[in-house]
């Protein structure tokens, strides 16, 4: 992530709730453990899809959910918009999303290299790791089956697009239904990529062509 302007403001302290199956659409859980002086502790980034913004809350005098926010060993230390740049031992958590589900729960160290948080195993992230551990190879063949489905939706996608804002005559007509389905499946295949933690902009460009149609 470059740039890193979203500060974290102080958390409330409030425990860290339990993810549940019921949380599946609204909220996703990453883990990781760092060393401290006091030993071995361990952090959480709860990412709420739903949540206002806390400037928003704030206004409206609510006490929300925040977008995004940072446990230490089960108690809320930070919480912030998204995205979000978390201040941890030895490096930063950095926490982006998009309309899919997340971009990026990544720790990047001081020195630099970065690595992904463990996801909750009941979050949708969680379900995928474990599909693709137990099915190696339907799971790359369902990656493989994604990105193509993204390709073809903007391919389909961006002559019709241009045509309706004047640009030129497309060459391409397809049926409502036909454009239809490849809307529903451009944003299936954005799900499985987001799920994967490799989103990519085209995901992104991908459906906003298909619902500007």
């Amino acid at each position: 992530m470059r740039k890193r302007a979203i500060t974290a403001r102080n958390g409330d302290g409030s425990a860290l709730r339990r993810y549940r199956i019921t949380d599946l659409f609204s909220r996703t859980l990453f883990f990781a453990e760092f060393s401290e002086v006091t030993g071995i502790h361990e952090y959480a980034v709860d990412v709420r899809y739903f949540a206002d913004e806390l400037e928003t809350t704030e206004q409206q005098g609510e006490k929300a959910e925040a977008p995004a926010a940072l446990y230490r060993d089960g108690r809320q230390i930070l919480q912030s918009d998204v995205p979000s740049v978390f201040p941890v031992p030895g490096g930063v958590i950095e926490v982006v999303t998009s309309m899919y589900g997340l971009r990026r729960m990544h720790f990047v160290s001081d020195s630099g290299p970065e690595s992904l948080l463990r996801p909750d195993p009941l979050a949708p992230e969680g379900l995928r790791a474990r599909f693709a551990r137990s099915f190696p190879r339907m799971s790359a063949s369902v990656g493989r089956a994604a990105v193509i489905v993204i390709v073809v939706g903007v391919a389909a996608a961006v002559p019709q697009t241009l045509e309706v804002l004047g640009v030129f005559t497309s060459p391409l007509r397809l049926p409502d239904w036909l454009n239809g389905t490849l809307a529903v499946a451009t944003v299936a295949a954005g799900v499985e990529r987001a799920l994967t933690l490799r989103s990519h902009r085209l995901v992104d460009i991908g459906l906003n062509l298909e619902l500007d149609e």
